[in-house]
């Protein structure tokens, strides 16, 4: 079980990556996308990048919980 939650780590930080990476793009990127209005690019490469920052903490407020968790049955031995 181990093994798999390895995995899903991975996946979940490869997911944010997309999410910084699309934001990133529509946000610097002026030859994009030119069927987009250039406020509507700029506020959905915001909410994409906001949203993979919340991602992202999630991840590491889970991580943190987890290895909390750890300690405590450790200590417990």
């Amino acid at each position: 079980m181990k093994n798999l939650d390895k995995v899903e780590k991975y996946i979940s930080l490869f997911v944010v990556s997309l999410y910084f990476i699309a934001g990133g793009y529509l946000l610097f990127c002026h030859r994009c996308i030119t069927m987009m209005h250039r406020e509507f690019r700029i506020v959905f490469a915001l909410i994409l990048i906001l949203y993979g920052a919340y991602r992202l903490a999630r991840i590491l407020l889970i991580k943190k919980s987890d290895d909390d968790d750890e300690d405590e049955v450790g200590d417990d031995e």
